[in-house]
């Protein structure tokens, strides 16, 4: 059990992260991938995708994320990121004795193998080595799906961001998942780990939806890091089509630049860059946004000379039961089930377990 103390400050405090954090997203979808047996069912096809043709270089950073136990904090920067590139250059700026200090909490039963112990020391070629198995990684599994990635992030997000800014902090962390509640000043999380606290004492608490997150939240395992939680966010499963006929449905249900309309607002935009994202003019735009309003599925306020329009949570719930397939029309028939993934062969129980020691070239 989790959990998070809060002072009346730091109730002030709670944010949510600007959008998907790839560096997140790079970690978390790593250990689903080392876990066959454990990882979400909706990513299973993702999975075997990933596995089947795994390159080499990729499989040092599987070492270093183990399905299970401790994974090291210095693979995601505390402050988060906004792109691979930067995170990786400060995952590759941590102070040696900080990522000595994890890298000798990993695996402790067994010897690190001889590229872990050159990264351990600050080694020039074992950290350029890292650079190369992150973005190795990332590229292979993470990048091919990034669209999907983020706009799932993003619906999640306008979701707690309207709660957030319309019923309060404590109204947003009592509704934050079904593994976590709030009593009193205290935020308890049911991970299935042993009891710790983090007290905030004014620090505050950034929340970041993601992806590739398990079944419950989670965060860093030092609390002196800065408080973090990272949420799992409700997608459909990867490689079915029901993309396609989510926008099918919707266009259905709104009408095809309405729904279009609605799916822009993810992200709260202009009546002008509405028009941009729709393809239509600045007074269609303006007209699509009040029918959506009305419904109750947009809120628009002024901000100086612009009107900027924001998804509602019943407005995020439908794009969400859509992207889920669980809004179906008369004219559309209902999708039939998707079977569950084929389980892995016995051989591939641990992806990690080839990683050959060097550093990765």
């Amino acid at each position: 059990m989790l959990r998070i103390h809060f002072t009346a400050d730091d109730l002030g405090r709670v944010r949510l992260a600007a959008g998907a954090d790839p560096l997140w997203e790079t970690r978390l979808s790593a250990r689903l991938v080392n876990d066959p047996v454990g990882s979400r069912a909706e990513l299973g096809r993702w999975r075997a995708a990933v596995v089947r043709d795994l390159p080499r270089q990729a499989l040092p950073y599987l070492h270093l994320t183990p399905p299970r136990g401790y994974c090291p904090d210095f693979l995601v920067p505390e402050a988060g990121s906004d792109d691979l590139a930067s995170g990786v250059d400060a995952v590759l700026g941590t102070p040696t004795g900080r990522m000595a200090a994890e890298l000798a909490r990993l695996d402790v039963g067994r010897p690190m193998s001889g590229w872990v112990h050159h990264l351990a020391g600050g080694k020039r070629p074992a950290l350029n080595g890292l650079r190369a198995t992150i973005t190795a990684y990332h590229r292979h599994a993470v990048a091919p799906v990034w669209e999907r990635v983020r706009s799932a992030v993003e619906t999640d997000r306008a979701a707690r961001a309207h709660t957030l800014v319309t019923a309060g902090a404590q109204d947003a962390l009592a509704a934050l998942h079904p593994a976590a509640t709030w009593s009193g000043r205290t935020l308890r999380v049911d991970d299935g780990r042993p009891d710790r606290d983090i007290h905030l004492a004014g620090r505050g608490l950034r929340l970041v939806p993601s992806y590739f997150c398990g079944q419950v939240p989670v965060t860093f395992a030092d609390p002196a890091l800065e408080p973090t939680l990272v949420l799992p966010v409700a997608h459909a499963p990867y490689g079915d089509d029901r993309d396609g006929r989510a926008t099918g449905s919707l266009s259905l249900l709104l009408g095809r630049t309405r729904a279009a309309a609605l799916r822009a607002l993810v992200t709260p935009v202009t009546t002008g860059a509405l028009a941009r994202r729709t393809a239509t003019s600045p007074a269609s735009a303006s007209q699509h946004a009040a029918v959506l309003r009305q419904a109750g599925l947009v809120v628009s306020r002024r901000d100086g000379r612009y009107v900027v329009h924001t998804l509602t949570s019943l407005g995020a719930r439908l794009l969400a039961a859509t992207d889920r397939g669980e809004v179906v029309t008369r004219r559309q028939p209902v999708p039939k089930p998707v079977p569950k993934p084929v389980p892995e062969p016995a051989a591939d129980e641990s992806v990690a377990a080839s990683c050959a020691e060097g550093v990765p070239g």
